[in-house]
């Protein structure tokens, strides 16, 4: 293909040569994708600014692929979809490690990050022998984010595919973090997708789960099973969905399998 070279620009870049990366965080709600796709096959080409791309690793070249996204590729995948031969795109001469960077700093910026795939991107920074603090400089970000985001790796998959990283925030994602259990794990999820949960709801839901998993009513004595009501009932006293239930289910299931040993 003919092509317009400026710099390190190129104005067309056929779509065929083109591969996404591997370590790209964005995130697009369906509706803002449907709305792009829209918008691209009404206007065409002047509906989107230029995809950046760089040069394609050793890899991607086997494969007949010259370039590879660095940011832009829901207008490549959209492109695609509407069979486009070209895109408008500008080529630049960086190296992976910066290409992370720029993707991870282009999707800051329009607020379109999945918590999941930024955890995998830390990720791979830390077991490339870097520090927290080292991370935390090279993507501009405050250095507890890195731990945060790290912690989200303890989310089971199963979990994880109970969650629209579109409808959630971090914080919720911390909380369902903290629990030990995948099977708790994915409760707290389904209450988040069903119910809408808030960072507090969750946490107290959560600390339930905690205070209640290990125990074995059986294993209690009278006075030590009215301790654990009282204690409960005092911890979630503010708690309006442990109000609007009534009494606490996990409680109780331990309560009645009491009850029958007696």
């Amino acid at each position: 293909m003919k092509k317009k070279k400026i710099g390190d620009c190129l104005s067309q870049i056929e779509i065929n040569d083109i591969a996404p990366n591997d370590y790209n965080t964005n995130v697009m709600p369906p509706s803002a994708y449907r709305r792009l796709v829209e918008d691209m096959r009404e206007n065409g080409p002047s509906a989107i600014d230029q995809i950046l791309l760089r040069k394609a690793g050793e890899e991607l070249r086997k494969v007949g692929k010259r370039f590879e996204i660095i940011d832009g590729f829901n207008r490549w995948k959209v492109a695609n979809e509407l069979a486009w031969k070209t895109i408008p795109a500008e080529v630049r001469d960086v190296s992976l490690e910066e290409a992370k960077v720029i993707n991870y700093r282009k999707n800051s910026e329009r607020g379109t990050i999945d918590p999941f795939r930024e955890a995998e991107l830390f990720k791979s920074e830390i077991d490339a022998g870097r520090t927290h603090e080292e991370v935390a400089k090279r993507y501009g970000i405050d250095r507890s984010q890195i731990s945060y985001r790290l912690s989200l790796l303890k989310i089971s998959g199963r979990a994880r595919r109970l969650i629209d990283v579109t409808r959630v925030t971090p914080s919720q994602l911390e909380v369902i973090a903290k629990v030990a259990r995948s099977a708790d794990q994915e409760l707290l999820a389904k209450e988040v997708r069903d119910r809408g949960l808030g960072v507090r709801k969750l946490e107290l839901r959560a600390a339930r789960m905690h205070r209640l998993r290990p125990i074995r009513a059986e294993r209690l004595k009278d006075c030590e099973l009215k301790m654990l009501v009282d204690m409960v009932a005092n911890v979630y006293a503010a708690c309006e969905d442990c109000k609007a239930r009534g009494s606490c289910p996990d409680l109780m299931a331990e309560l009645k399998k009491y009850r029958k040993k007696k």
